[in-house]
């Protein structure tokens, strides 16, 4: 099941061919198939639950694109339709994933769960900077249980703080 999973959760998409949109409808681009109309109905009623503008989604099977679809507006006039290779930020999407494939690695004696995470890590602290010892003390369950010790209030989440970035 999680490698099926796994294969059905692609980074990279592929462009579709835009379909006609009636005017005040979801545009959907890509190609469908008859075979996944009931996921396309499944996505454009959690689009409208959510009030979401646009999703992109994409299932893959043994290595291979097989389905890659974009709905909804790409822009907020409603003007461009997205595209199934419309770049959009993954937010927390990546965490069941991760943990998958980190699980898979404790099912195959690769990792355990008391590995301490920073030691897998090459990591170097910037130039004249220190680094904390209580983070050699991290282990990588800690980071699947959201227990690394991070403060928000002390730092910043960098996924909506592209200007203090840059």
């Amino acid at each position: 099941m999680i490698r099926f999973m796994l294969g059905a959760i692609v980074a990279t998409l592929v462009v579709g061919v835009v379909m006609a949109v009636a005017p005040g409808a979801t545009p959907k681009t890509g190609k469908a198939r008859a075979e996944f109309d009931n996921l396309d109905s499944a996505l454009l009623e959690h689009m409208a639950l959510l009030q979401a503008k646009s999703l992109t989604v994409a299932v893959s099977l043994r290595g291979e694109l097989i389905y890659s679809r974009g709905f909804g507006w790409r822009d907020q006039g409603g003007r461009q339709p997205c595209q199934p290779d419309a770049m959009m930020r993954i937010a927390s999407v990546s965490k069941p994933v991760t943990a998958a494939a980190v699980r898979e690695l404790v099912a195959k004696g690769q990792l355990t769960l008391e590995t301490p995470a920073f030691k897998l890590l090459a990591l170097k602290p910037p130039k004249g900077g220190k680094v904390d010892p209580e983070m050699s003390k991290i282990t990588v369950g800690d980071l699947l249980d959201h227990k690394g010790g991070w403060d928000r209030a002390a730092s910043f989440d960098p996924m909506f703080a592209v200007p203090r970035i840059k």
